[in-house]
């Protein structure tokens, strides 16, 4: 077992400056982005790389369920939500 594994407090830094982080998420369309605050919220050091630097300018996802609706909620993102989503009895 490593140092760092034996004490996640000398997990930050280490003698080259390389950054050791308890999750890295490649990619931050949706699922990355609430990945990477779901898991930050609950305390993990997290770190997301991704290519496009600018947002996908379109929509990607046109439909979500009482899930994610919860998950978003308890982010806070449900006033920012309900700003352009609608609810829909078909999908």
């Amino acid at each position: 077992m490593s140092d760092y594994a034996a004490d996640p407090s000398r997990a930050r830094e280490t003698a080259d400056t390389a950054y050791i982080h308890d999750v890295a998420i490649v990619g931050l369309g949706p699922v990355g982005q609430v990945l990477a605050l779901l898991l930050a919220r609950h305390g993990h050091d997290v770190v997301v790389v991704e290519k496009q630097a600018e947002p996908y300018p379109l929509p990607r996802a046109v439909h979500y369920d009482g899930d994610i609706s919860r998950a978003l909620d308890g982010l806070g993102l449900a006033d920012f939500m309900a700003e352009f989503s609608s609810a829909s009895d078909i999908y």
